[in-house]
């Protein structure tokens, strides 16, 4: 049987996958992580000497059936149905933290039950720490942008008036903020100096040396194999620093693109020395011909890519997976 660890909210790249097994016959579930929280008809059960079994929505799954598992993305609600019930902001959040505890742990429980199977992006895997990577990604001999992480105004300051052009971004994952039916989402921003009016101290912060770019490459990796299409984002304004800040009166250029081998060489090396067999990265073509590495995300959307490139992906996904199934 095949296992896909998925999440409620609009995931295409699921539903795409699934409709190839549909045509392959293949014997699968679809599992959410917010069916963990409410309205799943859950049930985990031990009995001596018997493989931990699990009812969802009234079908019994013995994990001992599962042979591969595929990790697209997990839990998003975090009890809403619950905590909009509660009128004290102090014990709301003590709840919320509460309630996640309880059903991190099961989840963990069942990551662990399946932590044999065959695995399309591990869930311990989803969830990469950027600066672990950038540190592994110079090992293999990637070229990546001048770094700092600092809290200092004076080392920031210096940092910009060398490299004149600079950019921020999350040291962690940007999250993205709801606030009266508007969305706050994090961007890579340009840093100028009259940005830094700020104290001599401060959180934290991670900065980069702005990369000139050519245009830009992202790559799905796929078991070995690499997957590129290069994104003119330099062409207008508003993608030019973040190309997540999507024109869509006046979308960017997409084109498929073959990274040098030895460039996927070095991508292939890294994935597999940081555990994944699976994810999206962002490179950039710099004016001199160089490509510069910058991040992984191992459950990134990559429905462009195979879209725009006929790679199909979704397909081959699908055949990942019931070739593993067996």
């Amino acid at each position: 049987m095949i296992l896909i660890c998925s999440t409620r909210n609009p995931e295409p790249s699921t539903i795409d996958v699934m409709d190839w097994l549909f045509s392959m016959n293949a014997n699968f579930i679809r599992i959410n992580g917010e069916d963990f929280e409410k309205d799943a008809d859950i049930s985990i059960s031990y009995k001596s000497n018997n493989p931990i079994s699990l009812i969802y929505k009234g079908k019994k799954v013995s994990l001992d059936k599962v042979n591969v598992c595929w990790y697209r993305r997990w839990r998003q609600l975090k009890f809403p149905y619950i905590l909009n019930e509660m009128d004290n902001h102090t014990l709301k959040e003590q709840f919320k933290k509460y309630l996640n505890m309880e059903i991190d742990s099961l989840s963990s429980f069942f990551w662990l039950e399946l932590s044999k199977k065959k695995w399309l992006t591990t869930p311990d895997k989803s969830r990469l720490n950027k600066l672990v990577v950038l540190k592994y990604a110079q090992i293999h001999n990637l070229k990546i942008p001048e770094t700092i992480i600092t809290s200092s105004r004076s080392e920031l300051i210096n940092f910009m008036n060398k490299h004149k052009e600079v950019i921020t971004k999350a040291i962690a994952e940007g999250e993205a903020f709801f606030l009266d039916n508007l969305n706050y989402t994090f961007y890579t921003k340009e840093l100028l100096l009259n940005h830094v009016n700020i104290p001599e101290s401060f959180i934290p912060i991670l900065v980069q040396k702005k990369v000139e770019k050519e245009f830009e490459i992202r790559t799905f990796y796929l078991v070995g194999k690499c997957y590129s299409m290069a994104m003119f984002t330099q062409s207008d304004p508003q993608t030019s620093v973040d190309f997540r800040h999507y024109n869509i009166e006046k979308p960017n250029r997409w084109v498929p693109f073959k990274l040098p081998l030895q460039e996927e060489k070095k991508i292939d090396k890294l994935m597999k020395n940081l555990g994944l067999n699976n994810g999206s990265l962002d490179i950039i073509m710099d004016k001199k011909g160089d490509y510069v590495f910058l991040e992984i995300n191992p459950v990134g959307q990559y429905g462009m890519v195979s879209i725009g490139c006929n790679y199909h992906l979704d397909y081959l996904i699908a055949d990942f997976l019931t070739k593993n199934d067996n």
